[in-house]
């Protein structure tokens, strides 16, 4: 069993500060949530015109079922996977439809 040594007297006096991301914009973190889901579910593409409704369509059908997750789930893991994992749908869908002829 290794022995535990205590920490040098200048990390105790002084200990390392603790970086964490404060956003004090005096939206309430849903309204941050809102905001990302609106970024990341935005048309970002030039394609053909044949393919723009489709697109469109599969793009808002994903950003409403984002926002209900946010409305309807709390902050925590489980809806930030869910999320993200839509996302990764929503990619999915659309390099379907674009790589088609």
């Amino acid at each position: 069993m290794n022995p535990v040594y205590p920490a040098p007297s200048s990390v105790r006096d002084n200990p390392p500060p603790i970086y964490a991301v404060h956003i004090d914009d005096g939206k309430t973190r849903a309204e941050r949530f809102r905001e990302e889901v609106e970024k990341r579910f935005a048309a970002k593409l030039t394609v053909r015109a044949d393919k723009v409704i489709p697109l469109a369509l599969l793009r808002d059908d994903a950003k409403n079922l984002a926002l209900s997750i946010v409305d309807h789930s709390s902050a925590s893991r489980e809806q930030s996977s869910a999320l993200t994992n839509l996302e990764q749908c929503l990619m999915w869908a659309i390099a379907a439809i674009e790589r088609t002829e």
